[in-house]
């Protein structure tokens, strides 16, 4: 059984986190009505909750993603990651041992709004957030606040996790990973080689709580929660291999 703990229930910015595979995970969440957090909104949280706050003390995917280009000498931050609009997908392909390849499309897609990094960069001290061209792009308005909050957690850097540059080269074509934002003992590190299919937290925010609108569903929510409890009857009989694929067909009823 899948589940959905609403640890944040109170406050400015309401929230809640699934462990299970991504493309799972996704779904559980949006059935509740939860979208998943960008960073931003991510570090807002963990100052509004507090330093000792799960949301602090556990990592969590988030929205945005990163794009590896094995022909080039840096790599991309994208608030279009790709496997938002192909969740199921990318989980399987990442369950098979590979990564997500996407075409030179789907990479212009995800380069309109996305933040270039060269492959040295390890790590920003965190009173350098809201001044670095990459994190103060990463974080938004609450950089010098998260920083602030940092410092005061006792955290002096917060550090880049990549994949080696020869392993990104030795790749067939440019790939996407998902956001890996890590909690206040790993120094709150922004990371991109976690695999989809391994049962991390995701975290989701209350839309009507924070002034998201809804998209236009073609299903009431009782419609989606009827379906949510039958793909939960499925995980309990379905072998790894086929998850994926129920996944899929539930992402349609998005559309």
């Amino acid at each position: 059984m899948v589940k959905l703990v609403k640890d944040v229930k109170k406050g400015r910015i309401k929230s809640a986190y699934v462990f299970a595979y991504f493309d799972i995970a996704k779904f559980k969440l949006e059935a509740n009505n939860y979208k998943i957090i960008s960073v931003e909104q991510n570090a807002e949280l963990r100052i509004q909750e507090g330093k000792d706050a799960s949301v602090s003390t556990k990592g969590n995917r988030t929205r945005e993603g990163f794009i590896w280009v094995p022909k080039e000498d840096s790599l991309y931050f994208t608030f279009n990651s790709l496997i938002m609009d192909s969740p199921s997908e990318a989980t399987r392909e990442n369950r098979k041992g590979r990564q997500f390849y996407i075409k030179d499309k789907q990479k212009a897609k995800a380069l309109l709004k996305s933040v270039k990094i060269n492959y040295n960069k390890e790590s920003v001290p965190v009173k350098e957030l809201h001044n670095d061209e990459v994190t103060a792009q990463i974080f938004g308005k609450s950089a010098q606040k998260y920083g602030e909050f940092l410092k005061d957690a006792g955290i002096n850097e917060v550090p880049f996790w990549f994949f080696d540059k020869d392993y990104v080269k030795s790749q067939d074509g440019p790939f996407v990973t998902q956001l890996w934002f890590d909690y206040l003992s790993s120094r709150s590190g922004l990371g991109g080689s976690w695999c989809l299919s391994s049962s991390n937290g995701v975290r989701g925010v209350l839309e009507n709580a924070i002034g998201i609108e809804s998209k236009n569903l073609h299903y009431t929510r009782k419609d989606l929660r009827d379906v949510e409890r039958e793909y939960n009857k499925l995980l309990k009989i379905l072998q790894p291999n086929q998850i994926g694929k129920i996944g899929g067909l539930i992402e349609k009823l998005k559309q």
